[in-house]
């Protein structure tokens, strides 16, 4: 499959051990026994080499036992983590915080804790598609760049590592632009994939990193631990702070236009399997306006209980006809070469009185150069009742 978009560790599962409390109730004689409740056993420890490998890219101190320490000691990770900081902390003030205000403040009301979150087309920006569904149990990204692998220390030489570093920040476009250029990802992440970025930008987020395997799919579907050097995918177990739940976060690798689907359908098996979803599509260079990729703007229709997009997504003509749209900031021409792509219908429907709202940060293709949108569809049946009602999506 290939999907479009704007030395390793160990690659082994680890347990996790859940203990319920029990009441056992003994009667005799007429007479109740005490309850008596077990003692919650501790989850055993962790493998923390992922989430040390995460922060060691990120710009932060691992664990003190990590196998980086070494490495951090040096000028060149000293750099890179004072670089980080700023990059950081400037595109949080300038772009992170307002995107959340706007969830919080529009998306909220219709979020639904559990669900799985669909972000085709999106590379390996986990940034904005965990910021919009702040409350997924399961995140599936996509996009044409192989997965890689997570990096070691033996992966890093010396001589090499300021280098190395340069390289990774030049490729977090996601921090300049807000969005990952396909152009640039074929050339940045052709040898080390894309795992190391979602590791950097995943532990940024401040993310702890529980796991991570390397997987492919199963003609029906199902997922297979890979010992492919280019697998299908990658599976990311992680935890937000503060949070004792696993949420899982997976990329894949791979081509969806319609003959690609027809011959492999194991990718849309998948999706299938993970029931309905809520879907975020940006930055999508148009692909789900061309007839080659009608197969999976019908799959995102047929189970998508939201959408949130930009121009580049589904045709405003056609997702109008079966959802509730609500219409955010301000609708602008395509810049080229997506000029041809001007949505009357759409431009139409931001001109209505009191038909927008605000959006209140810059996103997208026009990203500090003209006025930036989103659209929020909606099934009609689905409201901030039904959705709170119908509880998870299945996983």
């Amino acid at each position: 499959m290939q999907f479009y978009s704007d030395g390793a560790l160990p690659l082994r599962r680890v347990g996790i051990v859940l203990s319920l409390p029990l009441a056992l109730v003994f009667a005799g004689c007429g007479a109740q026994a005490p309850v008596q409740k077990a003692q919650a056993q501790p989850e055993p420890p962790v493998n923390l080499a992922f989430d040390n490998a995460a922060k060691f890219l990120a710009g932060t101190k691992g664990s003190p036992d990590t196998e980086f320490k070494a490495l951090q000691e040096q000028p060149a990770w000293q750099e890179h983590a004072a670089q980080m900081e700023t990059l950081w902390a400037r595109f949080a003030e300038k772009q992170l915080k307002p995107a959340v205000d706007f969830q919080k403040r529009e998306l909220e009301p219709l979020s639904r804790a559990g669900s799985f979150v669909f972000y085709p087309f999106g590379g390996p920006d986990v940034i904005y598609a965990t910021t919009f569904y702040p409350k997924g149990k399961t995140y599936v990204l996509a996009g044409l760049e192989p997965v890689g692998l997570v990096p070691t220390a033996a992966t890093f030489k010396e001589a090499n590592l300021a280098a190395n570093f340069i390289k990774l920040r030049e490729s977090a476009g996601i921090f300049r632009r807000t969005f990952f250029v396909t152009s640039e990802m074929d050339r940045q992440f052709r040898v080390g994939g894309v795992t190391p970025m979602l590791l950097m930008l995943m532990s940024r987020l401040g993310y702890t990193i529980r796991d991570v395997r390397l997987v492919d799919l199963t003609p029906e579907g199902q997922l297979a631990q890979s010992d492919r050097p280019k697998p299908n995918g990658v599976e990311i177990t992680f935890r937000r702070p503060g949070s004792s739940d696993d949420m899982k976060l997976f990329y894949f690798s791979g081509d969806v236009r319609n003959e690609k689907l027809e011959v492999n359908p194991s990718w849309l098996k998948f999706l299938e399997s993970k029931g309905r979803c809520d879907t975020l599509i940006k930055s999508a260079s148009f692909l789900l306006h061309w007839k080659e990729f009608t197969r999976m703007r019908q799959h995102i229709l047929d189970h998508s209980d939201a959408i949130l997009q930009d121009d580049t997504g589904i045709p405003f003509r056609v997702l109008s006809k079966e959802y509730k749209v609500s219409f955010f900031g301000k609708y602008s021409a395509p810049d080229k070469p997506f000029k041809g792509h001007f949505q009357k219908e759409l431009a139409a429907a931001f001109e209505q009185p009191g038909n927008v709202r605000e959006l209140g940060f810059s996103l997208g293709y026009g990203y500090g150069r003209r006025s930036s949108h989103l659209v929020f569809a909606r099934r009609e049946s689905v409201t901030a009742q039904n959705r709170t009602a119908e509880g998870p999506a299945r996983n």
